[in-house]
């Protein structure tokens, strides 16, 4: 199954998997970082140069963050860095790509894209701000845009270069290998699969990994 056959869900699986080998090919390694809290926080580490830096995923070039009140944003808290994994294309991805924003001037733009929501009257929710790493036209939008106007990303990898591993991702979300519809992704059986479903489409939403999104069941009074 091809990058823009799968569902969001397995695109922002796909994506997640990704990170690691696009840090291997920009000469980086990863470690696990200490105090994390819960956020997505990793240590990068370049010729003995340590990053620490929040990682998401952006399967339209578009990613997410929270604020903490008037105190800034959360995530980038204690950071050096954001690094997101996207792909060159929306419409017609023909690569996976990692850039790796500094966070200053990561909270410069969702700064800059908070004030223009406020200046209109809305004020940032649970929801968080939304971003385009690219220039944005949209309403309300075009403030925050453009963290990767004159940025190239620090690593690329082909997706005719990830075909077997883009077939795992759909067997992990369909329980099949091959091109068919996603079952367990549109007809959950069980409360397993509901849940797991629920957390693949949750993990797509706000750009982060699988594995970060927990959710809890209550059953009865």
């Amino acid at each position: 199954m091809r990058y823009r056959d799968m569902t969001p869900a397995q695109q922002g699986s796909m994506l997640s998997r990704m990170f690691t080998p696009l840090l291997e090919k920009a000469g980086y390694s990863r470690r696990k970082a200490k105090n994390t809290e819960g956020a997505q926080i990793t240590e990068i580490v370049r010729d003995g140069h340590v990053v620490r830096a929040n990682y998401k995923t952006g399967r339209s070039r578009w990613f997410s963050m929270h604020p903490n009140g008037d105190r800034g944003w959360k995530p980038l808290d204690g950071t050096d860095a954001l690094a997101l994994v996207t792909v060159d294309d929306p419409d017609a991805p023909t690569e996976y790509q990692l850039y790796i924003f500094p966070a200053e001037e990561v909270r410069r733009h969702l700064d800059a894209g908070k004030a223009a929501w406020a200046a209109a009257g809305v004020q940032i929710g649970g929801f968080g701000l939304w971003l385009s790493i690219d220039p944005s036209e949209k309403a309300h939008h075009a403030a925050g845009s453009g963290l990767a106007e004159k940025r190239a990303p620090e690593a690329t990898i082909s997706m005719d270069e990830t075909f077997p591993a883009n077939a795992e991702v759909a067997a992990d979300h369909t329980g099949q290998t091959g091109g068919g519809p996603p079952v367990a992704l549109t007809e959950p059986k069980t409360i397993a699969t509901v849940i797991n479903s629920a957390r693949a489409e949750i993990a797509a939403l706000a750009g982060v990994p699988l594995e970060a999104v927990r959710l809890d069941l209550h059953i009865g009074g």
